[in-house]
Parts: C-alpha cells; sequence; structure tokens
C-alpha cells in the first residue's frame, strides 16, 4: 500500500466528535483529486522528483503539502479549483502524520537545484536572542535578515558558544519585512545593542532541532568550513561538500559515518606537540574502523618504492619468483575501490621530514582533485582529475585502465611547524593540500585538554601555567631577525604520564623524565642564540641544566614566574 492509498483509507475512518464521519466517500474523492493534480504541478516545478501517490516516499509527501502554500503560482491555480479541498487536506494530512508518529523530512532532494532553493549558514549569538524560547512558544522566529533571502530557502542556524555547533533547520516563510509591520519579539532580545539596526526581518519556520555531535564547529571545518560564520554565508557549489555532508545527517545518515564525506588532500600544521595526532585520532578518524585508515610516517630516508611499492624477490624452496610489495599508497587506493561506500583515509605523519615531491613521484599528479564537476565529463567531485598510467599499481589494484585516487579516499598530513625547513615543500605540492593549522590552546571551543591540571614534578605548577610562561617568554624574546614564534611548547608536548598528579611527587626520577624532554628541547632548539636570559650564566652544559633541575626545580629558569608559585 503506497502512502496515497494510506491517507485515502484513512480520511474515511475519521470521524468528528459526535461520532460521524468527516469525510464521505464524495468529499474525500473531491480532497485527492486536488491534491493530485498539486503534485503533478511540483514535480513539474522542480520540486519533487514523484508524485506522492506513487510510492511510499514520505519525504515526497510531505513536500507536496508543504512547498505549494508558498508558492504564488500554486496558490493560485488551486484557488482556481473552487474549493478549500487542498487546505482542508492538508490539515487533515498533517493529522495522519501524528496518529501514525511519523516525522517527515520537509525537504525531499538532498541537494535540489540551488536555482530554485538556497541553503543559507545563518550565525546566532545565543547571549542576543532567545531561539530556543521563541521556537518553544511559536514555532517560528522573527530574525534580522543580512542576506538577500528568498521565499523557501532553507536556513541551517550555527549558534555560537557554548553551542559552537548548528541547532536549527528552518524555513523562510517570509522575507523583507519592514520593521514597522514586523511581529513584536521583544521578549526574546536579550539585548537592544543590536536590534536598533536592523533594517528588516525574515520569518523562519522550524523545520527540525538538531542535537548531533557531527555537526560541531571541528567537524564542519573538516568538510570545508573555513572558520566559524561570523556572517550568513550562501552554502553555494564552492561549499558543495559541506552541503552534503549538513544535509547527509540531517536526513539520517549512518551515525558510524565519518566527517569527511568526500576525498581532499589535508595538512594540519602546528608547533611541536599542539595536538595533530590527537586531533586527527580524535576528530577525522572518529568512528573509522582500524581497516578503514593507513598510517605511514615520512623520514629521510623514506622512498617512493616504500611509499608506492616494489618488485622484491620472494625465495620457497630454493626457488626465486618477484613479486610487487605494495606501499600504504598502494593498499589504501585498493582499499578504497573495493569500498566504495567507505571513507578511507592515508595518514601521513611528519609529511615535511621527507622529500614529499620525490617520495610522490609521478602520483603526484593524482593529488588534483575534481572541485565542481564539469556536465558531461563524468567527472566525480574528490576524485582524480588527472589519472595516470602505472603498471605496477594497475596489477596490484587489478584494475585496467588510468590510476586514480578515489572520490572516497582522502589524504591526511600532519607537519611541525618548526621542522618545516627539513625538507622544503614547494609551492606545487602546497597547492594541492589544504593547510588547516591546529589551535595551541588549552580550550578550543568545546574542547578541554584532558591534563592542564597536572604538575610540573616536584612543583605546584600545572602544566597549563608553565606553558603559557614559556611560550610567553618565547615570544618576547623573539627578534627581529630570527623568529623562534614557531618554537613554542604544544600543549600537548609532554604526556600525562610524564607530570605528576600531586604535589609531593619529588623523585629524582620523575624530574628527570621532565627534564630530559623539556630542558632539552628548551636548551638545543629554543634558547640557542641567548641562554642566557634563559637560564643565567650559571648553566655551561645541559648536563648541569637538569643537575640544577632535579635540585632547585623551576629556580633554574631566569626571570621567569609562574602563575602558580
Amino acid at each position: 500500500m503506497t502512502l496515497f492509498e494510506a491517507f485515502s483509507s484513512w480520511l474515511l475512518t475519521c470521524k468528528s466528535k459526535d461520532g460521524k464521519k468527516t469525510y464521505t466517500q464524495a468529499t474525500r474523492n473531491n480532497y485527492l483529486n486536488s491534491i493530485k493534480r498539486i503534485s503533478v504541478k511540483l514535480v513539474e516545478k522542480g520540486y519533487i522528483n514523484i508524485p506522492f501517490y506513487e510510492n511510499d516516499n514520505l519525504p515526497l509527501a510531505e513536500a507536496t503539502f508543504n512547498l505549494f502554500m508558498n508558492d504564488p503560482e500554486l496558490r493560485a491555480f488551486s484557488k482556481s479549483q473552487g474549493n478549500d479541498a487542498i487546505r482542508y487536506s492538508q490539515e487533515a494530512y498533517i493529522r495522519f502524520l501524528r496518529e501514525r508518529n511519523l516525522q517527515a523530512i520537509t525537504e525531499p532532494n538532498p541537494i535540489p537545484d540551488q536555482k530554485l532553493v538556497s541553503y543559507w549558514l545563518i550565525p546566532a549569538n545565543p547571549k542576543i536572542y532567545n531561539h530556543e524560547l521563541a521556537f518553544i512558544e511559536n514555532g517560528y522566529i522573527v530574525w534580522r535578515q543580512n542576506a538577500d533571502y528568498k521565499t523557501n530557502d532553507l536556513g541551517f542556524i550555527y549558534m555560537a558558544l557554548p553551542f559552537g555547533q548548528i541547532k536549527y533547520l528552518v524555513r523562510m516563510t517570509e522575507v523583507d519585512i519592514p520593521v514597522e509591520k514586523a511581529v513584536d519579539e521583544s521578549k526574546y532580545w536579550l539585548t537592544n545593542k543590536y536590534r536598533e539596526n536592523v533594517t528588516r526581518y525574515a520569518k523562519m519556520e522550524l523545520l527540525k532541532t538538531l542535537d548531533d555531535e557531527r555537526l560541531k564547529y571541528k567537524y564542519l571545518e573538516l568538510n570545508g568550513l573555513k572558520r566559524a560564520p561570523q556572517k550568513n554565508m550562501r552554502l553555494s557549489a564552492n561549499y558543495d561538500s559541506l552541503l552534503k555532508y549538513i544535509l547527509g545527517i540531517i536526513e539520517g545518515s549512518d551515525p558510524q559515518t565519518t566527517p569527511l564525506t568526500v576525498g581532499r588532500n589535508i595538512l594540519f600544521y602546528g608547533n611541536p606537540g599542539c595536538g595533530k595526532s590527537y586531533f586527527v585520532k580524535n576528530n577525522v578518524l572518529i568512528n573509522t574502523p582500524e581497516d578503514d585508515y593507513f598510517r605511514t610516517t615520512f623520514h629521510q630516508e623514506y622512498t617512493h618504492s616504500d611509499f608506492i611499492g616494489q618488485i622484491m624477490p620472494d625465495v620457497k624452496n630454493g626457488n626465486v619468483t618477484y613479486r610487487f610489495q605494495e606501499g600504504p599508497f598502494a593498499r589504501t587506493i585498493k582499499r578504497a575501490l573495493e569500498n566504495p561506500n567507505r571513507h578511507i583515509y592515508l595518514i601521513i605523519e611528519e609529511i615535511n621530514r621527507g622529500n614529499a615531491p620525490a617520495i610522490f613521484g609521478d602520483t603526484f599528479q593524482l593529488l588534483d582533485r575534481v572541485k565542481i564537476p564539469q556536465v558531461g565529463q563524468n567527472e566525480v567531485q574528490g576524485q582524480s582529475e588527472f589519472p595516470i598510467n602505472n603498471y605496477l599499481l594497475e596489477s596490484f589494484i587489478g584494475r585496467t585502465g588510468k590510476v586514480y585516487i578515489p572520490s572516497n579516499m582522502s589524504i591526511v598530513a600532519t607537519m611541525n611547524t618548526s621542522d618545516q625547513n627539513v625538507f622544503t615543500l614547494d609551492n606545487a605540492f602546497k597547492r594541492r593540500f589544504e593547510f588547516i593549522k591546529i589551535p595551541n590552546r588549552f580550550s578550543e571551543n568545546d574542547f578541554i585538554h584532558p591534563y592542564e591540571g597536572r604538575l610540573i614534578p616536584g612543583t605546584n605548577v600545572t602544566w597549563k601555567s608553565f606553558v603559557e610562561a614559556i611560550n610567553k617568554k618565547i615570544v618576547d624574546e623573539t627578534d627581529s631577525i630570527f623568529s623562534t614564534e614557531d618554537k613554542q611548547i604544544g600543549v600537548f608536548f609532554c604526556s600525562e604520564n610524564e607530570l605528576s598528579s600531586v604535589t609531593g611527587d619529588n623523585t629524582t626520577e620523575t624530574r628527570k623524565r621532565f627534564a630530559y624532554k623539556m630542558l632539552e628541547y628548551l636548551w638545543d632548539d629554543v634558547s640557542k642564540t641567548n641562554r642566557a636570559s634563559w637560564f643565567g650564566d650559571q648553566f655551561k652544559t645541559l648536563d648541569q641544566l637538569i643537575d640544577g633541575f632535579v635540585k632547585d626545580g623551576l629556580d633554574v629558569f631566569f626571570n621567569t614566574k609562574f602563575q602558580n608559585e
């Protein structure tokens, strides 16, 4: 039974409070015939793919009733029928959904024609306007209009901190409302500072309240959002992957879906120990099975053959044969091609510690990805734009024809800024990666450092206070010739077990464990040209400095004050 048939049968079962039937056979047929005509009209205008009475597709059925009421042409068409059948049927259909306890998605197509419907990312500050209360009481908000919305446009309302995520899906039901004609919603404004400058309003109907971890800023950033939204953003073709990601979640995709939906080349960089690998593990690879990602680390001896693969001899029973020993790049491509419905990752740690262009070799050409598929070109977004011929890879993958990076494979790399001169990444290589800096902060949006309160061994100074004081000194000591800003200590530079949980942890072993890691870095990499300003004149060697720390703790630092002391 299709949804249309179920609805049709339900109409005949409806009864009023006095027990009489609400809809007779004649009125029911009148209503349904009108709905059919409207449904066909919606198909012709491109709002839905097929009439809702042809299958049991709930989103298409819902679209039939929600879209025609806001379209002037369709409103005129409905009036020409000479009765209120459509309006009554819409009300009946809503009751039908409620009785069935069904919640339909009001947008039928994941990404409809942008000429018909635009999608907006709308920033909102919970300290300025109480969106939650307005939606609860009214089911809509009358909010300042700072962009050229059109009726039926959809908006994703991004709530600033403490939320830091998309919280609401709305539809524009009225736009360009003059101030003097706007509904008085002063009770929801928490400050008049911004309200005074509003010149027009838009009425936004709440379609869905969203409470999904994957709509937080850190995941939106991974899918193309450059920064936390400060103004209205139309999600045009440049944000296609971001829009697909958001709609996939709203429409009920698998909750185990990983953050990236389209193949990309991303390079995370920052200070040593700022948490690049931690971020990749806990954000990029979240919910990703171990079989769906491959990890490698570049170094000075790492070669193209190590990365792609090479012919190796195989000796069995005195007989020598030769076979292709695949590298991580080949294994990742094969996994992605064999599993087109899963997202596969190649993780490259310390990408600038090896000669990256030489390591990639001819596969460097594959890093160019299709951004916007061209009509008639058989292109897929995120796939390699320029495939190559590589016999060894073709043989290993088991497919004839040119080799390419599929759209469900991403390359994610990390790089220390303080190591950027080990092997310089040339501009051609950089241009093919998206660079994302990992902030070196103990708290960022919804992130709180897991052990910021642990102590420097033998002291009552917290790890957070120590790092902030040292990094301030690094910046203050920077001169115009030799910049040491990129030498700042990362918030994850020391692991949790290299710090203390109690003030009394004062053993020589715990002090030395911390000193050898931290003081050696400061001595060799940070203070090489001005050690006296860091440690005074009493220490001539690193061994003397470490012995001094074991004995006197943080007093080895010259003219440096730590907050907890």
